[in-house]
This record gives structure tokens, sequence and C-alpha cells, in this order.
């Protein structure tokens, strides 16, 4: 593990029902239902049996049972490439849903140690730390399954992006090892939807001695959106996080991720940071741009000068 100053890393559309409408506002919510359609409209209102649209000249009830996932629109330039799909799970909150977000959050683990992650996308996209898998050729994943079944293992994952700066990375689950079951995605929190005193809850896998404490909950506040480490801002939270928590998400009382956990205090209690979600958005959206590749010229790799005479 790598301290930074005082920071220590925690590792161990088939169609379209609605469109945006001129003069709309430009905070919208694409909702994904489960005949494959999407709309994307302002939510007006969230009850525990529907969310109501404005689109425009009308509102629309959407009932949850035909909801999928639903997620914070964001703005991509052309230039980008589009971002995953996120949140293919109706989850109604944090403690209501939060058997169905475990299953969503895996323990990502190597011969060097091991750590946290999300699934983004249900294509078998993760997202982690990349000091989780710093280095490593060999990546292994760990599923939650509720109901007292044996955790799912799977081993043929590939590093397919990183960024070192803002230590993110991006996992590939090899098509032919996806399980048999689709796989549950977690929803990004829109950017500005966390402020500060606001309850949040860890879910990683802190270790004791040789035990691994997988899929633990701790829940705190957010006390800062602005520690600047390496011009890069993280969120400050009191969520109780420790090294296995690397990697894993920061949630919302709606059970959305508003930041990756990504370091802790050096020997102080309850001071933690997170990666918070424009970050996340932006590296994703520009993945292209990170690939894990040594034939891709932004994708960060270094050379060892040659020796000299």
């Amino acid at each position: 593990m790598r301290p930074i100053g005082t920071l220590l890393p925690l590792s161990l559309s088939s169609a379209l029902l609605g469109a945006s409408v001129a003069g709309a506002p430009a905070a919208q919510t694409a909702i994904s239902l489960s005949n494959g359609a999407q709309v994307s409209a302002e939510v007006l209102r969230e009850t525990g049996e529907a969310v109501l649209l404005d689109l425009g000249f009308d509102v629309l009830r959407v009932p949850r049972t035909v909801i999928r996932g639903q997620v914070q629109a964001a703005e991509v330039t052309p230039e980008e490439i589009a971002a995953p799909v996120t949140g293919t799970a109706a989850i109604d909150g944090f403690h209501e849903d939060l058997d169905l977000i475990r299953q969503a959050i895996v323990l990502v683990s190597n011969p060097m140690g091991y750590g946290a992650g999300f699934v983004i996308d249900p294509s078998g996209l993760i997202v982690t730390n990349y000091h989780v898998v710093e280095d490593e050729e060999f990546h292994r994943v760990t599923f939650y399954r509720p109901g007292g079944e044996a955790p799912r293992v799977i081993d043929d994952v590939e590093l397919v992006a990183f960024s070192r700066l803002r230590d993110i990375a991006l996992l590939q689950i090899a098509p032919d090892a996806m399980p048999p079951e689709p796989l549950t995605a977690l929803s990004l929190a829109a950017d500005d939807s966390a402020h500060v005193g606001d309850v949040c809850f860890a879910i990683g896998n802190p270790g004791m001695g040789g035990a691994i404490l997988s899929q633990t909950v701790s829940e705190g506040i957010l006390s800062s959106l602005q520690r600047n480490f390496s011009d890069v801002l993280y969120i400050q939270t009191t969520a109780a996080v420790n090294p296995g928590n690397s990697g894993g998400p920061l949630l919302n009382r709606r059970g959305q991720v508003i930041g990756l956990i990504t370091y802790k205090a050096f020997f102080q209690d309850n001071i933690a940071f997170a990666l918070p979600t424009h970050e996340i958005r932006r590296f994703l959206a520009n993945r292209s741009a990170y690939l894990a590749s040594d034939l891709n010229p932004n994708g960060g790799q270094r050379y060892l000068s040659p020796n000299e005479r």
C-alpha cells in the first residue's frame, strides 16, 4: 500500500418512450424499462410505487415494477465514447434494498492483496482502485450471493483501463466467464446531489488478522466535498473504512454511488476519502484514453531510459 502524505490507500437503446424537451432542465434522469425501452426526463417525484416524470407537456407515471435501472443523465461530448449503462437494479433505498446492493459489490483479489469493487455495467464492467490491481496480471472477483448460497468466484478478469492520478481502474469479466444470471449494476448519483452532513454508507472487505470480513457495511456522514490531494478533489467521510475497503462504493440513502473509497487518514479513525462521481463519470466516458495497453499512446505507460555509457 502506498501512503500519500498522511493518507493510506485501503487495499489489502432500443426504443425511446420520451425525449428531452427544448427548454427542459439540463439535469435529467434516464430510466431503463423491463421491455428494453428508455425514457429520459426530469424527475418530479418518487414514491415506493412509481416515479413521476415531467415530459414538458404531460406528467408520466412509471411503475417501479417495470423499471430496470435509473441513472442521472450525464453530458458527454461527441469526442467522448459513451459511458457504460449503469444502474440495472430498481433500488428504492439503501436499507430497503441492501441485499440487492451487496450483489453488485465484489471482492477483488490477486497474489499481492485484495480490495473491493462494484459493478457499473451489467456487461461485466467493474470499477475499483488502481492500487488494488497495480502491477498484477491475475485478478479474481468474488460475488456475494443471497440466501446462503456460496459466493461466485470468477478468475477470468482483465484490467482494461486505469488512471494512476485518480487511482481508479476498470475491470472486465470475460464474456465466457459471465455468470448465468444477469449482473446487478449500481447507479451513479447526480454530481451535485451530495451535501455536507448527508448520511452515507460504505461497503467493502476489510481484513482482521487472516480473515476477510466481506461485505462489511458502515455508516457515516459527508464531512467535506473539497479535500484537495495532488490536485484531485475528494469527498471526506466519517464512515469507518479500513484496508480492504479500497475500490468499494460510498453510497447515499437511495443506494446510489456518490464516491469511490480510496484513502483513509493514517493512524486516525473516521477520516476517509472517496473519489466523487464526476471524476468517475469522466474516467468512464473517456476510458479509451486510459486503456491498459502499451499500444495506446495515451495509456499512461512509462518506459525506463536506457543506461548511459
